[in-house]
């Protein structure tokens, strides 16, 4: 079934506007080889009059399919039993202090639901877990790979706020030099 015709909000229609641009492009197409090749002015006229009367016979079938709509998925959950333990890359957390135990933090906890109660991940780290799992210590690999992205943001003249002096700075700093 083909899809229905909608009317265009626009004041002109869409076929109008294709039939005006078609007619000033060939308007100009024809100024161009008229002025490269000499042509002389009456035969131009005959002409452009010729297409100007071929495009207004056109007949144009413009439709518009309305845009499918969709419903987003509930991905995201506050209760820590069903969330996902990857380790994500954050760019506005990428390493911060754990009030509770003093200790660095690296990236953030995925936020989306597991699969099933027998995995620890979502269907996304579940096929890939880039940077760890959130809730083991993170090797020196992935240390160096959150430690070097935070010292370019510091370098950036102080992006979202991190203080080249902070206490968690020179942590950090402390680390890269451990590893």
């Amino acid at each position: 079934m083909p899809p229905k015709k909608q009317l265009s909000p626009y004041k002109f229609s869409c076929e109008d506007l294709f039939k005006t641009l078609s007619k000033y492009q060939c308007n100009k197409l024809l100024q161009s080889v008229a002025s490269s090749y000499k042509i002389p002015d009456d035969v131009v006229l005959k002409e452009r009059e010729n297409i100007i009367n071929q495009i207004d016979n056109l007949k144009v079938n413009i439709s518009y399919k309305k845009r499918k709509e969709y419903t987003k998925k509930e991905t995201t959950t506050d209760n820590l039993d069903n969330r996902c333990c990857g380790r994500v890359y954050s760019a506005n957390n990428l390493i911060s202090i754990d009030e509770t135990t003093d200790k660095l933090v690296y990236g953030s906890r995925c936020a989306r639901k597991i699969i099933t109660h027998g995995t620890q991940y979502c269907n996304q780290h579940n096929k890939s877990l880039t940077h760890g799992n959130f809730l083991e210590k993170p090797n020196d690999y992935i240390k160096n790979h959150f430690i070097v992205d935070y010292i370019k943001q510091i370098n950036k003249d102080g992006r979202n706020g991190i203080d080249a002096k902070s206490e968690l700075t020179k942590r950090v700093l402390d680390v890269k030099r451990s590893l």
